[in-house]
């Protein structure tokens, strides 16, 4: 009998401790939460402010440079007239022979006649090929010297 009282008092003495560790935890758990909501994420406003503040900064890196190429790109494109040497996306090298609305006629080749309708958009450059078989001064100056075996 004397044991029961003694676990009963313990198991009571438990059962406080318990509560009031819980009690603690709750109350912490309070005062973390509502640090949390004012304080390192700043609100609602804050996440607008970075929001805004990404969109300008993708604007200014990305689509303003972009637009700026394109509007150099259409400038060129229509500057092309017949006899002017284009070079197309994929590398092809011809002159102009008619121009249309959205396309031009150019002729590929040393074949007189090959003309084929190029979309504006397929033109990159207008630059005439270098069809030269000797090469230019800069590439024999670059190339590396032989060196010479023997005596001297």
């Amino acid at each position: 009998m004397l044991l029961n009282i003694l676990l009963n008092g313990v198991n009571d003495s438990l059962e406080g401790a318990q509560q009031a560790a819980a009690a603690a935890a709750d109350t912490a758990q309070q005062a973390a939460g509502g640090a949390a909501r004012t304080g390192a994420s700043g609100g609602p406003f804050f996440i607008i402010v970075y929001i805004l503040f990404l969109v300008v900064i993708f604007y200014l890196f990305i689509i303003r440079p972009n637009k700026k190429r394109e509007n150099e790109r259409e400038a060129m494109r229509s500057k092309i007239e017949v006899g002017n040497w284009v070079v197309t996306s994929s590398g092809l090298y011809g002159k102009v022979v008619s121009v249309y609305a959205d396309e031009f006629l150019v002729e590929f080749g040393v074949n007189k006649g090959v003309n084929i309708p190029v979309a504006k958009s397929e033109i990159v450059g207008v630059k005439e090929p270098g069809l030269s078989s000797t090469p230019a001064a800069e590439e024999i100056e670059d190339a590396p010297k032989k060196k010479k075996f023997g005596i001297f």
